[in-house]
This record gives structure tokens, C-alpha cells and sequence, in this order.
């Protein structure tokens, strides 16, 4: 076997999509592993315009890419999407390189693609074991705390307006003890799911450890904070449950107002000091962290939902 016959049986035996083209971006050649990732034969492709592979709103891509290598230059592992021919959508990653004559003239472009899908599904599946909590699906501490600092920046360039809620559950250890975690997990991920299906599309809910969430209501005053935490205290308290004379899963919900410059810890401080104030005050019930003069601020509590509290 001479040389080109040997390197035109490694092109075509290679796992990765091989293909050629003109400067124009008409298909000249494609190998095997171009038709099992995209599933059209060479007799389909050849002649036809690369583009063909781009999904809807990305057509602007391959002449960005033919651009370069017009002018000499590489594209390298770029991760971008192509559609397959029954219509799936695939992760590749593409390194085109400008093909020459003996001249050194550059005559067409030459893709390797890669499937990369598994390796994205990983990579999803690891952020989101990073950033969520496993018992209830929600967003954890970490991605919480982020998504405070995302808000804190908006607040800052838009007006300062919005809400950070600390949730926590009276009287949980009890339920605990009593009962066992089976039925603490129970209680948790209910609760989770109420919050979250209390809230706007655009506000954001975590669980934070242990029977504690936190909420953030973007573009929100004081009122409706208010309003929401009201909200999630009569919802709770109506599905409370008996642990001897204590009412456990009732809530207690500090409120801190994105209302001034603030670091990404202050608001999370204030929330949880309002927060442990509903609590100490017999819990079922939310209070407000607020701050009338740097010097002295208070909280200010609203009523129990129900008159017995929770203590």
C-alpha cells in the first residue's frame, strides 16, 4: 500500500468525523466516522453545502469559520451543536484547518468533529450534583449564595430593591427524635416544594442545610417580602404536625431588603438574625430586618399566624 492509500484508509477507519471542503463550504469528501456521527452516507453529503448540519440560528457560524481559514487560520476544538440527520441534536467539537496546494495557496478547509455528548452529559451531571441538593432537587448554599451576589450586583446597577428570606422549620429536631429522619426528609422535601411553588419564575429558592431555605425575591419591596413570607407561614402552619404539645413544620422567615450597598454576607446576617427573632418570639410567624439608622437597626415582627406559636 503507497502512502496516500495508506492515509486515505486511516481517514476513512477513524472514529472522528473527517471532512473536507471547499472555501465556499460544499461537502468534497466525508469519511466513516462523519457517517455514523451524523448519520448521512458520503453519496448524500458530497456536493452538498456544510451548512446542511447547522441547526436553526446558528447559520451564521460556518462562515465565521470559513472566514478564518481563509485567512489562514485554525479553528481549534471548538464545542458547538450540529443536527444529525433524523433530526437529533449532537455536542461536537470541531478543529478546521485550511487545506493548501504545492503553491501554498489555500484551496479548502479541512473538519475533524468529535462527539462529545457523553462528556457534556457528565459535566451537566456534575453542576448540578455541585449545585443542587440531592433530597429535594433545589438549589443548594453554594448556588444560593452566588445567586445573592448575581442580585446584589443588579440591585446595585438597576436600584437597590429585593428580598432575601431565611426559612426555617420550628421545633424540627423534635420530629426527628420522635419519628425518625425518614419522616424529617419527608417533611423537608414538602416544604420545599410549597416554597417553590409559592414563588415567582424569577425568584430563586434554596435549601441550605438541615430544615433551613432561602428565598430571594428580585425587584421585590418590602410589602410584597412580606407578602410571600405571610404566604409560606399560613401554608405551613396548615400542615403542621404533632410531636407531644409541640407543632413541628411551622415556619419561622426573616426578612433582609437588598436596600443599600451591602456585601454578599450582610443580607444572609440579617435575614438569619430576623429569622431566629420569629423564632424566639414562638415561631410560626416572620420578621423584617430593618435598618432606620446604621447605628440602630431593629427587627420588627409580624404576629403568629396562629396564637399559640410554636416555641
Amino acid at each position: 500500500m503507497d502512502e496516500r492509500a495508506h492515509l486515505a484508509a486511516i481517514v476513512e477507519s477513524s472514529d472522528d468525523a473527517i471532512i473536507g471542503k471547499t472555501l465556499d463550504g460544499i461537502v468534497v469528501s466525508w469519511n466513516g466516522g462523519a457517517e455514523r456521527l451524523y448519520g448521512y452516507s458520503a453519496d448524500d453529503m458530497v456536493g452538498s453545502p456544510i451548512s446542511r448540519l447547522v441547526p436553526q440560528g446558528q447559520e451564521d457560524e460556518i462562515e465565521q469559520i470559513l472566514a478564518t481559514i481563509r485567512a489562514g487560520r485554525s479553528v481549534s476544538n471548538r464545542e458547538t451543536t450540529r443536527r444529525t440527520r433524523d433530526g437529533r441534536i449532537v455536542d461536537v467539537s470541531v478543529t478546521v484547518s485550511p487545506v493548501r496546494d504545492e503553491t501554498g495557496q489555500i484551496v479548502g478547509a479541512a473538519t475533524i468533529a468529535r462527539d462529545i455528548g457523553e462528556r457534556k452529559r457528565l459535566e451537566n451531571e456534575l453542576e448540578y450534583l455541585v449545585f443542587h441538593d440531592d433530597l429535594t432537587g433545589l438549589a443548594n448554599r453554594r448556588r444560593f449564595t452566588e445567586d445573592v451576589r448575581a442580585k446584589i450586583s443588579h440591585a446595585a446597577r438597576y436600584g437597590w430593591r429585593g428580598a432575601v428570606l431565611l426559612i426555617d422549620l420550628d421545633n424540627f429536631k423534635a420530629l426527628n427524635d420522635a419519628l425518625g429522619h425518614p419522616a424529617g426528609d419527608q417533611l423537608i422535601r414538602r416544604a420545599g416544594l410549597q416554597i417553590k411553588d409559592t414563588l415567582r419564575e424569577s425568584d430563586s429558592v434554596a435549601r441550605l442545610g438541615g430544615d433551613e431555605f432561602g428565598v430571594i425575591l428580585p425587584e421585590a419591596d418590602r410589602g410584597h417580602a412580606e407578602a410571600v413570607a405571610e404566604k409560606l407561614v399560613t401554608l405551613m402552619a396548615k400542615q403542621e404536625v404533632k410531636v407531644g404539645h409541640l407543632r413541628v413544620g411551622t415556619a419561622s422567615i426573616g426578612i433582609a431588603l437588598l436596600d443599600g450597598p451591602q456585601t454578599v454576607e450582610e443580607p444572609m446576617i440579617r435575614a438569619d438574625i430576623a429569622m431566629y427573632e420569629a423564632k424566639n418570639a414562638g415561631g410560626n410567624r416572620h420578621a423584617v430586618f430593618s435598618r432606620r439608622d446604621e447605628s440602630a437597626p431593629v427587627v420588627e415582627l409580624a404576629p403568629a399566624t396562629h396564637p399559640r406559636g410554636t416555641r
